[in-house]
């Protein structure tokens, strides 16, 4: 299966025992940025830049990753964890290892060494090749792994964090015999508890996946007063009033020859946040749904669906799709060479340490 040119692979729209380390493969990638609480207005733009659905929202103040997950933090969470009871169904990858831009898009979804140890890439590039029941297992790990508490767990008095995905089989959506309900019905796992809708426990000071909302919020922020409006990339405007060149902030098709490419550098947030936009396409919690009618705090979308939110575009997208409002429903089973994310943290269990 080909790349297409808008939605991207990722995007297939319907996708303890033992000592606990603290040690990290590289301390500036595992850093996380605060982002002050405030109330901003969560509004979704459509592919023709017209604002769509908004309401207002108030977020409390939280933490979320500098930059995307490398794969070298996953790979060395990973290996930790599957020592340690964890257990993935896929094992992440880090693309531009060794592959050209060509291999990248056809070679999907059987690319050669998944899960190899980082190559000649260093494992500076975002960890691709994941679903979302991979990255609820990792971030468990992850929080275990730096002696946190797992957010995520198959049971409502969360006594059992989730340690196990499992991999199925990508859609494809080029056969024309492809049925899509019959494969919901046999390969996503819906109900609460189970690995595509697994109990939360909000309270917990481990690590996990950021809010549509929180994504948004931390992406328009500039100084509690002015926010980067939705139609542009995440840090697309300064507190002067004046737009910033898109290639100077983001990894798009235009200047991403075909793959991902190492973390940080280019232009961050006003506050400090790199790659929000492009490079990777980024999952958040929430299930695809209409927003709420009225003011919110903390909104974290509906209890149930199908499809969950993609933000941000990636090295794959056009410059339209880096937008901070559009978003993009996918299979929870969807993983592809172009999606990762990033980690968020309640702030007040963080800043007691």
């Amino acid at each position: 299966m080909k790349l297409p040119l808008r939605c991207t692979i990722f995007a297939l729209v319907l996708v303890l025992t033992g000592c606990v380390s603290t040690k990290v493969a590289d301390s500036t990638l595992d850093q996380l940025v605060y982002v002050p609480g405030g109330t901003f207005l969560q509004q979704e733009v459509g592919w023709d830049g017209n604002p769509q659905q908004q309401f207002t929202h108030r977020i409390s103040s939280f933490q979320i990753g500098k930059k995307p997950v490398t794969y070298r933090l996953w790979y060395e969470v990973r290996v930790w964890g599957e020592a340690h009871g964890y257990e993935f169904g896929n094992p992440g990858m880090e693309v531009s290892a060794g592959l050209s831009a060509e291999a990248i898009r056809d070679l999907w979804p059987d690319y050669p060494d998944i899960g190899a140890a980082p190559g000649s890439a260093g494992g500076t590039e975002p960890v691709t090749m994941i679903s979302w029941r991979d990255v609820f297992v990792w971030l468990n790990a992850y929080s275990e792994f730096r002696g946190l508490t797992p957010v995520y767990y198959s049971d409502v008095d969360f006594k059992h964090p989730v340690r196990t995905s499992t991999k199925a089989p990508q859609p494809d959506l080029a056969d024309p015999d492809f049925d899509v309900a019959e494969y919901i019905q046999r390969y996503i796992r819906l109900e609460h508890g189970q690995e595509d809708n697994p109990y939360v426990d909000w309270s917990a000071d481990g690590f996990r996946l950021p809010t549509e909302g929180e994504w948004m919020y931390a992406a328009s922020y500039i100084d509690g007063d002015i926010s980067v409006p939705p139609q542009l990339p995440a840090g697309g405007y300064d507190t002067e009033g004046g737009h910033i060149v898109a290639a100077e902030l983001a990894w798009y098709s235009d200047n991403a020859a075909g793959k991902t490419q190492p973390v940080g550098l280019k232009i961050p947030t006003a506050i400090g946040i790199h790659d929000m936009s492009g490079n990777v396409a980024e999952m958040v919690w929430d299930f695809s749904a209409a927003y709420p009618d009225t003011p919110q705090q903390d909104y974290r979308g509906p209890g149930h669906g199908i499809n969950r939110i993609v933000k941000g575009g990636a090295w794959s997208s056009d410059l339209w799709s880096l937008s901070i409002g559009i978003r993009v429903g996918s299979s929870p089973l969807s993983m592809g060479p172009d999606g990762g994310f990033r980690v968020a943290r309640n702030v007040a269990t963080a800043d007691e340490e």
